[in-house]
């Protein structure tokens, strides 16, 4: 996970008449005691025109929690603070209605992979440092403190870092992050929950080692032409830690090089 630059320019679908009629029609059921389902959301306004091309650019064509690659069709819009629903943890029960304002908000849209935004993963979870601060009831985000790296905002490398491989929670004073730890459990960003079906995604583990390992070989042929330990792993950076190559976090944030 790498750090993202979102555009300035809000794609014209998200600030148009359609996207405040959905924004009120939602409003309307809320204030009318409606339960609220996926289908209620106008998904025709962030799945509009532009709105994931224009993500996908910011987001260097990855995905934004584990940077696979993301081409065509793949993968699909997701909202950081659920819309429809949320929960704090998978044995949570749902709770309704989610952060349904920030539907049409461009601030809260991101691209993910069909694998990080499935229900086996983030789905609807969005745990708080304090889930007392949650207060949906007045649309007030502004006392809490997620549990999940928004890569948009925030630098993933305060929260996670990587031994070779494999993401770790950042360690402050032997204290573990538990932002870092639950982002890395939330969207699975080791592979350690078994994929059934195809795609980029579909054994993360072995990408990001088969990545690893082609920059280990670069390493090593540095190493041999005499370069110091310093500034091979310089050359390795400058080939692989580039914001538009897969797994470039890997990079940017490594504590254990070769």
């Amino acid at each position: 996970m790498i750090k993202i630059t979102k555009s300035n320019q809000v794609p014209d679908i998200l600030t148009g008449a359609k996207a405040a009629t959905a924004k009120q029609d939602i409003a309307n059921k809320i204030a009318a005691g409606t339960e609220i389902k996926s289908k209620n959301f106008d998904d025709s306004v962030y799945n509009g025109e532009g709105v994931k091309k224009t993500l996908l650019n910011d987001q260097k064509q990855k995905c934004a929690y584990c940077e696979v690659p993301m081409a065509g069709d793949y993968g699909a819009v997701e909202h950081y603070r659920p819309k429809t629903e949320w929960q704090e943890d998978k044995n949570d029960s749902k709770h309704n209605p989610g952060y349904y304002w920030l539907a049409y908000d461009w601030s809260n849209m991101l691209c993910s992979c069909d694998k990080c935004n499935s229900a086996a993963r983030k789905g609807n979870l969005f745990p708080l440092r304090d889930p007392n601060t949650r207060d949906i009831p007045h649309q007030n985000i502004a006392q809490e403190v997620p549990l999940i790296i928004n890569p948009s905002s925030e630098e993933p490398g305060n929260y996670i870092r990587f031994r070779q491989y494999m993401a770790i929670p950042v360690h402050v004073n032997g204290i573990e992050s538990d932002k870092g730890r639950r982002t890395i459990d939330i969207f699975d960003l080791n592979g350690c929950i078994p994929t059934k079906t195809a795609g980029p995604r579909t054994d993360l583990k072995n990408l990001r080692k088969n990545t690893w390992d082609m920059a280990k070989a670069l390493y090593e042929s540095k190493i041999e032409q005499g370069l110091s330990k310093e500034d091979a792993i310089e050359e390795v950076k400058k080939v692989y830690a580039q914001p538009e190559k897969p797994f470039a976090g890997m990079f940017m944030h490594q504590d254990f090089w070769f």
